[in-house]
């Protein structure tokens, strides 16, 4: 049954385990979680409230995730913002790693900072960044290495236990139609500033919650659980002892003997005629750009584009390899000589379906110097190719002083 809306909000202070190492005194979290409404949300509230969460929380721009860590009152994010696979939806936002007397102060700040959101609003190219980066994601539907199928599946999860329609979580195009729609007419501060005062600021179901580090929990809860099952166990005869003895075997054996054939055989799956003798042939079309070796791919994308920018970093000193990783964070995260990390990121969500670095280090059979490259991966549709490749070169620009070779693999959309 769905839980009722409290009339006031609710505080809870608990403790937890917590290792003796470093200052205790510091080891404080605090989240403040609301419980968004009674009854389950229709579709495009639903997904207007998604789009709030990435414009609230998204990114390392985003202002609440942005300013909350840069307060300097705690070490990182807790709570996973929206989340609406259960019947009831609910927001949750604080911060671990935080000091006893800043306990009150963060919680203060997440208000604050929701208020001056929905006084203000959002700005148009946050706005316009988030719209692209999940409409992309919805229409991309990449899921990597996991089933499509499973993942399809589980998306309805949410509605389909509920005894609700299993595919409405899969029909987005007509509620993010509407929701485009409603912004384009009366702009987004009419649209989501609503809901951070009904939903949030106005919704006093709030339950924050403060968790106190405490060493000698762990310790407390082993011994009381073991005085628990002493107690238990005293309480018994000698034959519930044996009964109990039975039935752990019997669970036991039932756990290690095998599945009989016939329920083998109930279980779907593949033969040997179901798997292609040929394997798959991915077409390559190997070129050149101006010195540059370039490798395409004509696959079927869904319109989308996706390109990989290889640096070779060999010349670099293998003393200053270990330092690669925090070098391709930072060109994501520093901004670049003509604007700041805000303001790339929200380039990169306005124009594009993602940009990453990351290195590659490899050691070479019968070689002492490992290969070490770094790459640059980047999607769009493909109507923005140009935005993407602009975006690849200001983020790889700071390559260019070790790069010896180049190479650059895009699968392009049949």
């Amino acid at each position: 049954m769905p839980q009722k809306l409290f009339k006031e909000p609710v505080r809870i202070a608990e403790k937890y385990p917590a290792g003796q190492e470093g200052d205790l005194k510091k080891k404080y979290m605090v989240c403040t979680n609301w419980l968004l409404s009674e009854e389950p949300l229709d579709v495009e509230t639903e997904l207007a409230l998604g789009f709030l969460d990435h414009l609230l929380l998204g990114t390392p721009a985003s202002p609440l995730r942005r300013i909350l860590l840069e307060s300097g009152l705690g070490e990182a994010i807790v709570g996973g913002g929206v989340e609406d696979e259960l019947l009831q939806p609910q927001f949750s936002i604080g911060l671990k790693g935080v000091s006893e007397d800043n306990i009150e102060k963060v919680e203060e700040l997440v208000m604050q900072i929701l208020k001056n959101l929905a006084e203000e609003g959002f700005a148009p190219e946050a706005v316009e960044a988030s719209m692209n980066t999940i409409e992309f994601s919805l229409r991309e539907n990449n899921t990597g290495s996991f089933p499509r199928g499973l993942s399809l599946m589980l998306r309805s999860m949410g509605k389909w236990i509920y005894d609700m329609d299993p595919f409405e979580p899969l029909k987005y195009e007509q509620p993010l139609q509407q929701l485009k729609a409603r912004i384009a007419e009366k702009g987004s501060k009419a649209v989501f500033s609503p809901l951070i005062e009904k939903y949030i600021l106005n919704n006093v179901h709030r339950v924050t919650v403060e968790m106190q580090p405490d060493p000698e929990k762990a310790s407390r809860d082993e011994a009381a659980e073991k005085e628990i099952l002493k107690q238990v166990k005293s309480s018994m005869t000698q034959e519930d002892l044996a009964e109990l003895a039975r039935a752990t075997k019997e669970l036991k054996d039932k756990q290690e003997t095998p599945d009989p054939p016939e329920a083998l055989k109930a279980v779907p799956s593949l033969s040997l005629q179901d798997i292609p003798k040929k394997p798959i042939h991915v077409p390559i079309e190997v070129g050149e750009i101006n010195g540059v070796k370039v490798l395409q791919h004509d696959l079927f994308t869904n319109d989308v584009v996706y390109s990989e920018v290889v640096f070779d970093m060999g010349s670099m000193k293998k003393e200053h390899l270990q330092l690669l990783p925090l070098f391709c964070q930072s060109l994501l995260e520093m901004g670049t000589k003509d604007m700041d990390f805000v303001q790339l990121n929200q380039l990169i969500g306005r124009k594009t379906g993602g940009i990453s670095v990351y290195p590659l280090t490899s050691s070479i059979k019968g070689k002492e110097d490992p290969l070490t490259r770094v790459v640059v991966r980047g999607k769009a549709m493909s109507t923005r190719v140009e935005d993407l490749f602009h975006l690849d070169e200001l983020s790889s620009s700071r390559c260019s002083v070790h790069r010896t070779t180049e190479v650059q693999a895009v699968c392009f959309p049949k």
